[in-house]
């Protein structure tokens, strides 16, 4: 599944390119060890449904939440926590930033800083899922 850009050169096409995401190739094996410690994966993405569904497919994650904008996500930590989930995110930009604030542990990957009031205490959950990695949540019952 990829993203196809049209390029035009005076209203006459040029080319095109076809943009997808790449997964690390410990990605799998983190979401396996994540599941294992009894914690449920979520996916939540700016990514069309197709490509969420794609990457969730490839690291087994069932839970996906694409097309979602800043609010959206923020919404979703608040109900995994009303629920009484620990949440932990991990984003990798800006758009991430209130909801990583929201999130009981969080992770801002690049040149972003931790933004939580805690911080896990293992660097497990800063391993990314894709090098253009959309966010990732995951939720553990109190």
């Amino acid at each position: 599944v990829c993203t196809v850009i049209y390029l035009a050169i005076d209203h006459t096409l040029a080319g095109f390119l076809a943009l997808s995401d790449t997964l690390r190739e410990d990605a799998k094996a983190m979401i396996r060890a994540v599941k294992e410690a009894g914690v449920t994966p979520v996916l939540l993405t700016g990514d069309h449904e197709n490509a969420a569904r794609a990457i969730a497919q490839q690291l087994e994650i069932d839970e996906v939440h694409a097309g979602c904008l800043p609010e959206d996500k923020l919404h979703w930590i608040d109900t995994y926590q009303k629920e009484q989930h620990y949440v932990c995110m991990i984003g990798d930009g800006i758009n991430d930033a209130p909801a990583l604030k929201r999130a009981f542990v969080a992770s801002a990957m690049g040149a972003w800083a931790v933004i939580s009031p805690w911080t896990p205490p293992t660097s497990r959950w800063s391993t990314t899922t894709s090098r253009s990695c959309p966010t990732f949540c995951a939720w553990q019952s109190a």
